[in-house]
């Protein structure tokens, strides 16, 4: 079970002393974007729209917006919706992908043009995947982030593994089948050593179950 809370500093001392529960009850949580008077959050399986409608600082409203996403590991999930340069909702695919759906008649397919629950579903399989938030399209999108993703001031978009610790998207799925004669080993590149060849500095000596 996740919360989601804000916390508030209302006398200026740098330190919050005020919270409020604005959602509980949410099954596994691992992302927020802020939209519209709410959050667009990633959940297991779903991600989904939460908004305060009535002012009074907790969410009344819970709106599922795609669903099919992989539920198998709790590691390996969809998650951190951010929104890009263009206006786009970007989310990690959590390498595990699923088959998603759309909750709702007003998001088409960029490919296919259907949308809602009348569509075939999205294989998001070695992909990530992105939608408009105000009512649009959704595709997959290059890209198999495990968990997280950002991008710079370019709008170059960067996802992660557990190997590889920053992975720069090079060519987008929507410029690549434009050719399909175009034949390439990879549309992404290690911006980071990766692997055996990336080093980690522990700030602590605390060891692990793990070697």
């Amino acid at each position: 079970r996740s919360r989601i809370s804000i916390l508030e500093d209302r006398d200026g001392d740098g330190r919050h002393e005020h919270v409020t529960r604005f959602a509980e009850g949410l099954s596994f949580c691992n992302g927020l974007q802020p939209w519209q008077g709410g959050v667009i959050a990633t959940c297991a399986g779903r991600v989904a729209w939460l908004a305060d409608t009535d002012g009074d600082g907790r969410a009344d409203r819970d709106e599922t917006l795609f669903t099919g996403f992989a539920e198998q590991n709790s590691q390996l999930r969809a998650n951190h919706p951010t929104l890009g340069m263009d206006g786009m909702i970007y989310v990690a695919n959590g390498l595990r992908g699923g088959q998603v759906v759309a909750a709702d008649p007003r998001w088409r397919q960029a490919d296919a043009g259907g949308g809602g629950n009348d569509a075939a579903p999205l294989d998001l399989r070695g992909h990530d995947f992105r939608f408009d938030p105000r009512g649009g399209r959704y595709e997959t999108i290059t890209g198999h982030g495990q968990f997280g993703l950002t991008f710079d001031d370019f709008g170059t978009r960067f996802v992660c593994s557990n190997r590889n610790p920053c992975v720069q998207v090079m060519l987008e799925d929507a410029d690549l089948i434009r050719n399909p004669a175009v034949a390439l080993a990879t549309a992404v590149q290690d911006a980071a050593p990766s692997g055996e060849q990336s080093r980690i500095h522990p700030i602590s000596s605390g060891w692990t179950t793990s070697n």
